[in-house]
Formats: structure tokens, sequence, C-alpha cells
């Protein structure tokens, strides 16, 4: 039997985002009766594919209030915008999908700082899960990761089978809803599909008892941020740790 979730919010930082949830909302054992997709970046142009995402897959795209602006790599300026906003919404839903904490992409890493903030403040009915993007590999610095290694937070996981039609969608939205991203995509694929074959592409990170402190304390001391965007981890946790 399979397990049904009335209402889904898949949180993207940017668009694209939501192709790391492909395999949880396409797997065999669950059901979705309504997903909604919330973009947080401003960007016009992201908009309009991540709208055509949602049309390829059939899912409700919403955006964040007009007044809520976050630009690309800087959403830790708004960091307690984001909190406020989140905590109006989360209870409307029975599942939360939200990137995981990684050190890769700052934004990620700001989107849900601000819904653990949440669960410190205000008790939450939603189930949260965290869905991996990449990360650095600690052999090679400036390399990627994608997927969970089986030991991190190997007694907090959420798993399902990561179906043919998780695949053949993942792949047909890229190439229909996001060609200015071609590029991006084909640098990150070896890194997904060392990631597929390892098993580590199966399950999210339950984040119903994370606190915010101890998934702080996963990231790594030098983020990828660090390397690649020129933010240091200090200046990022000045606003998270307010």
């Amino acid at each position: 039997m399979k397990k049904v979730f009335e209402r889904t919010l898949i949180i993207c930082p940017h668009a694209d985002d939501e192709l790391f949830t492909f395999g949880l909302i396409f797997s065999r054992e669950n059901f979705f009766r309504k997903i909604d997709l919330l973009l947080i970046g401003s960007d016009r142009n992201r908009q309009k594919e991540i709208i055509h995402s949602s049309k390829i897959n059939k899912l409700n795209f919403i955006k964040l209030p007009s007044n809520i602006k976050c630009e690309d790599s800087l959403f830790h300026i708004k960091f307690e915008s984001l909190r406020k906003y989140f905590e109006k919404i989360l209870n409307n839903y029975d599942l939360i999908l939200s990137p995981l904490v990684e050190g890769g992409h700052q934004d990620h890493d700001t989107v849900t700082a601000a819904i653990l903030k949440c669960k410190e403040i205000k008790k939450f009915k939603s189930k949260i899960l965290l869905y991996p993007t990449y990360r650095g590999m600690n052999i090679f610095p400036k390399l990627f990761r994608c997927g969970i290694p089986r030991d991190l937070f190997f007694d907090k996981r959420f798993y399902f089978s990561f179906t043919y039609e998780a695949f053949f969608r993942f792949c047909k939205t890229i190439f229909l809803a996001y060609k200015s991203q071609y590029s991006s995509w084909l640098m990150l694929f070896p890194f997904l599909f060392i990631a597929y074959i390892l098993g580590e592409l199966n399950s999210m990170v339950v984040a119903d008892n994370l606190s915010l402190e101890h998934v702080l304390k996963m990231i790594p001391k030098k983020p990828l941020y660090q390397t690649y965007r020129n933010l240091k981890k200090s200046s990022w946790l000045e606003y998270i740790q307010y």
C-alpha cells in the first residue's frame, strides 16, 4: 500500500532544484495528491523556466510575496524574512521538501536553516525531508559530490525506490525546461551517476527531530561556496546565528 501525502511543498532556492526531489515524487511507494512548487530566487528568466517545469510535471507553481526579494547567492541577507514567511505557511502542508544543509550553495543552506529555525520557535505538524543536491569531496575539495553518503545521517533516513519514470522525467525536464543550464547539468551528471550506482540517491534526511545547531555542525570547515562564491562560512553564520 502506498503512503499518501495530501499536500506537499517543494521548496526550491533556485529553478531546477526541484529535479533533486523527483526520485521521491515519482517513487512507487508514495502518492502525492497535490504538490506546490515554491521558488525562492527572484530571477525572472529562471522563473519562466521553473513554470515550464511545473507544467511538464503537473506541479502547482507558487512564488514568494512581492515584498521578499531574494537575489542569487544573497538569500542569507533575507534570512529573518524567510523565517517569518515559512512560519506562516508550513502548517498548510503535511510534507515539506527542502535542500539538505551541505555547504554546497549558501542559498540552499539558508532556506533550510530558516525552516529549522522556525521549528525551534513554533511546533509544526508537517513532516520535513531534506533532499541532497551537491557538496565538496573531502579528498578533492574542489570537486563535487552528489547524494548522501551512507555514513551521514544514517539513522535519520526516508527511503524510496528511484524509478525509471523519475529518471525519464529528470532528463525530459532538463531538456525541455532548462536549456540555459545544460552546461551545469552536464558537469554534474557524472557525479549524479556515481551517486546512483552507489545507492545514494534513494533517500532523504528526516528533519523532524533535527536541530539547526546539529545541522550547522555538519557543514565542512571550508564549504564549496567559500571556494567558488567567495563567501566565508563565518560571514554566512553571522546572519543565521543572530
